[in-house]
Order: C-alpha cells, then sequence, then structure tokens
C-alpha cells in the first residue's frame, strides 16, 4: 500500500540514467533523466545482475528478447542495477543491453547499495518490478516469470504484464518481507547454506579442524575407547 512517505523512483534511482546507447562522438553512453526515461511507463523492472555470474549470462539474452518484443506495447522500462567488479565489465556487458542503467558515476554505488538492501537482494540475477507511477513494489518473481514463458508467445506475454497490473502494491520494505516470506535471519541463513553446497563442506572442514583442535588440548585421542570395544 501506499503511504506519503514513499520516494519516488528519481529518488531511488538517481536524478540521471544511462539511456541505452552511445553518442556518436564520443562512443559514451547516453545519459538522461530518470523521469523522462520513465515518463509514461507502467512498470520499472530493476534487473540486478553482473558480467561475472553465470547464471546473469545465460539470462540476460532471455530478457534482452522479451524486452525488444513488448517493452514499447507494454509500456516498461528496465534498469540495469550492475554488480560488476570494474568499468570495462560494465562497459562491455551493459553495451550489449538496450535499456537504462544507473550510471557509473561517484554516487551510483550508494544508490546500488541502498537499493540491494532495501530489498534485501541476497543473490543475482534478480529482476524486481516496481509501478513506474508510484514507485511501488509489485512483485520479485519476474525472472522465473519471464523464463517460463515462451518469448514468442504475446498473449501469454500480455498475460504475465496484465497479472502484475492486479498485483497489491506494497512499499519496499514491505515487498521484501514478503519476498523472504516472513523468514527468520536463521532460516534464511540455513536456506542460503543448503542453496551453496559448498558452504556445507566448508562448514564440515572446519568442524573437523576444531574437533582435532580439542582432541589435542584435551588429550583425547579415543584409543581408550577403542580398546575397551
Amino acid at each position: 500500500m501506499s503511504n506519503a512517505n514513499t520516494p519516488t523512483l528519481d529518488t531511488l534511482l538517481g536524478p540521471q540514467l544511462f539511456a541505452g546507447g552511445r553518442t556518436k562522438k564520443s562512443n559514451a553512453f547516453v545519459s538522461k533523466s530518470t523521469k523522462e526515461i520513465i515518463r509514461d511507463k507502467d512498470f520499472v523492472l530493476l534487473y540486478f545482475s553482473a558480467s561475472w555470474c553465470p547464471p546473469c549470462q545465460a539470462f540476460s539474452p532471455v530478457l534482452i528478447d522479451f524486452y525488444d518484443r513488448y517493452a514499447g506495447a507494454f509500456k516498461l522500462e528496465i534498469v540495469y542495477v550492475s554488480s560488476d567488479r570494474s568499468l570495462n565489465e560494465f562497459n562491455d556487458y551493459y553495451g550489449k543491453m538496450p535499456w537504462a542503467a544507473i550510471p557509473t558515476d561517484s554516487g551510483a554505488a550508494k544508490i546500488k547499495s541502498e537499493l540491494a538492501s532495501k530489498l534485501q537482494i541476497r543473490g543475482i540475477p534478480a529482476l524486481i518490478v516496481l509501478d513506474a507511477k508510484s514507485g511501488l513494489f509489485v512483485t520479485a518473481d519476474t525472472r522465473e516469470q519471464i523464463q517460463s514463458l515462451k518469448i514468442t508467445d504475446a498473449a501469454a506475454a500480455k498475460q504475465l504484464v496484465d497479472s502484475w497490473k492486479n498485483t497489491e502494491r506494497l512499499t519496499l520494505e514491505e515487498g521484501a518481507q514478503k519476498q523472504s516470506g516472513g523468514r527468520s535471519l536463521l532460516v534464511q541463513l540455513l536456506l542460503t547454506i543448503l542453496k551453496n553446497p559448498m558452504y556445507i563442506f566448508g562448514l564440515l572442514y572446519f568442524a573437523k579442524v576444531a574437533m582435532r583442535k580439542f582432541k589435542e588440548i584435551t588429550g583425547d585421542s579415543g584409543e581408550d575407547v577403542n580398546k575397551e570395544l
């Protein structure tokens, strides 16, 4: 639900965005005001991604196809929220994208950090739908929704966007809470560990080291127990 304290999108994203093109003279990315880019749009999709992320590399072409086919008809804009590790990585990766992006100026890191914090972004790629008029949260299930589409099926794409129109609007904080399912921090931590098997191996390794150190301190080698058995 909306309230008087809901920030506008130009406050959330900054007053200027890259606009998805380069100048002919300098080959630099074109900048436009955020208000101009989202004018007459119904939805803004925040795309948290990075060039070094394999799932992002797989999803980006799908999203580009969706955008090229339907952005105009469905009045939506995508804004790239980069986690690239260098300016060169950003330039190469974003250079293939047709949509807007948060610029690479000195204030960009703070904007991206605050967005990720407000929306409780735990991993990438993530695609969050916001209402372009109000700045309110619509859904965070967008990546899965688009991946499950047959992109060439215009009727299915329209049905998806219509479902966004009928979704209850929430503040970013409410949306993030809904996204996490109201899970406690401990539950979220456990889910993160289960989704990343290497964490489990790491925990087992440290448990083994700790047990060995404990035995060294106590002088318990386990030999007496074996003899009794």
